[in-house]
């Protein structure tokens, strides 16, 4: 089995001891709704529209995914841009009761558990990468804390390859200041 985008980037984050959809750990929670947007668009459920600065595109709906953990998701998210897709996961009051459920139902599975643990296990030793969750990470400062210092650098030389995912990843800062910093 191999997990989606969105679960390994839950995983880190919760080894690190943050909190899933807090706003008390909010660049954790900016990793996880755009981990969230690359888990849409990598099971095809979405696609983003291309936009100048990269997040206004649109989420574009396509499928309804089938993993339940992304299903209510990708309902909050079709149509709006990725900036409004943000700004209403992270609202004041807003809850997301019905995607956290499915989302710690997700990462309690024993084979979505065990895949986490050997993904997370592998680049810790530097045996493989993976720079999608490398950048979600290190684009929310949520790094550091979990690769010792050669495979910190080693994995820092790696990076998304397509132009349209490190545009986005270069916006996840940006949406953490729209939203919490005032």
């Amino acid at each position: 089995m191999t997990t989606d985008i969105s679960l390994r980037a839950a995983h880190a984050i919760q080894r690190q001891g943050k909190h899933l959809f807090s706003p008390l750990d909010s660049k954790a929670f900016v990793c996880l709704i755009g981990a969230v947007v690359f888990a849409l668009e990598e099971v095809g459920a979405v696609r983003i529209e291309p936009a100048e600065p990269a997040h206004h595109g649109r989420i574009l709906p396509r499928k309804m995914p089938e993993e339940a953990h992304l299903q209510a998701f990708y309902l909050r998210a079709v149509d709006k841009s990725v900036v409004a897709f943000f700004l209403d996961c992270t609202a004041e009051g807003e809850t997301l009761q019905a995607e956290k459920d499915a989302f710690f139902h997700a990462l309690a599975s024993e084979p979505v558990k065990t895949d986490n643990e050997a993904h997370l296990a592998r680049l810790q030793q530097g045996e493989t990468e993976d720079p999608l969750l490398f950048s979600l990470l290190s684009a929310c400062d949520l790094s550091r804390g979990l690769f010792s210092p050669p495979v910190y650098a080693a994995l820092e030389e790696t990076e998304p390859t397509d132009p349209a995912t490190r545009t986005m990843m270069e916006t996840l800062p940006l949406l953490w200041m729209l939203r919490f910093v005032k």
